[in-house]
């Protein structure tokens, strides 16, 4: 998926929301249904900075922002509240 550069919060949310939507269909071709709930905290942490190494390492073979995304929202559903 090619990215373009933007100014537009508009256009940034679209793109999340568009890569967000591919990542969550790759977990579902790869995850029982409802797996990430049951993950741990410290588990999507993980795999969050699995992506971001592997993206630092220059390794494309992934689609890793969006995945990172999509961890990063698992780990904000995870996450303790006050």
């Amino acid at each position: 998926m090619e990215r373009k550069r933007t100014d537009d919060f508009a256009e940034l949310m679209t793109a999340a929301a568009q890569g967000l939507r591919q990542a969550l269909s790759d977990g579902d071709k790869s995850h029982a249904p409802g797996s990430w709930q049951t993950d741990l905290l410290g588990e999507h942490i993980n795999h969050l900075r699995a992506h971001l190494n592997r993206l630092q390492a220059g390794e494309f073979t992934e689609e890793h922002l969006s995945h990172i995304v999509c961890r990063a929202l698992m780990v904000y559903a995870a996450a303790p509240r006050k």
